[in-house]
């Protein structure tokens, strides 16, 4: 099919991936797996803003200052380090619990992933699902730009 639009097996992926989100955000009853992968996916969504956020606030900020005096302008440059905001790491700390819990991944330290023969053969299902699906979502983020 792909061919016969002159587009790539992945594009239509993309398109169909899309149609499904469009779909599942507008029709509440559809399948609970997409519902669940939509919600993930918003989740991960905040988690990113979050993390920009952070970044954001490492910036350094930088102030001028213009002064005049004795028919002269005299600019004063500063820059000022920051430690970051934590409430953004706290959100981001937030969300990923959320999105363990939406994984079936165990609630804990990120130790406890380390130890896969800990997991159940569904958590490790989730745990590549959930893997997975981000990877394709970042593929799916480039062929848009």
């Amino acid at each position: 099919m792909a061919k016969n639009f002159g587009l790539s097996e992945r594009h239509i992926s993309n398109i169909v991936r899309e149609v499904e989100r469009w779909l599942a955000l507008r029709v509440w009853t559809c399948d609970p797996a997409l519902i669940r992968a939509v919600h993930l996916e918003r989740l991960e969504h905040q988690w990113h803003e979050a993390m920009r956020g952070w970044h954001r606030s490492l910036q350094a900020q930088e102030t001028t200052k213009v002064s005049t005096g004795s028919g002269q302008q005299k600019a004063e440059k500063t820059q000022k380090t920051r430690a970051g905001d934590v409430r953004f790491l706290d959100q981001a700390r937030r969300t990923l619990v959320e999105i363990r819990a939406l994984s079936g991944l165990p609630n804990g330290s990120m130790l406890e992933l380390a130890h896969v023969d800990a997991l159940t053969i569904e958590q490790r299902e989730a745990q590549v699902d959930f893997f997975l699906e981000a990877q394709s979502n970042d593929v799916g983020e480039d062929t848009h730009a």
